[in-house]
């Protein structure tokens, strides 16, 4: 709440749309070395696998999750 706040990207909960906390996708290992750098392999993933530079720096700048043909563009 505070970066949010910070940064301008803080918005209030809202009735209408649950709030859902925690992991989005379960992970398949006990270990603590897997459980703390699995995002940052899976980043380092696609940004290997990036069919141009430009599109490897999309990946390490923009918002994670972000896809080269996602249309859904967040605010």
């Amino acid at each position: 709440m505070i970066w949010d706040r910070m940064f301008g990207t803080y918005q209030a909960e809202l009735s209408d749309a649950p709030v859902v906390y925690g992991l989005t996708k379960p992970l398949k290992s006990y270990n603590p070395f897997v459980i703390n750098f699995h995002d940052f392999w899976t980043l380092f993933r696609d940004i290997r696998r990036a069919p141009s530079l430009r599109v490897a720096l999309q990946y390490a700048l923009k918002h994670p999750g972000w896809h080269p043909l996602d249309t859904n563009k967040r605010c």
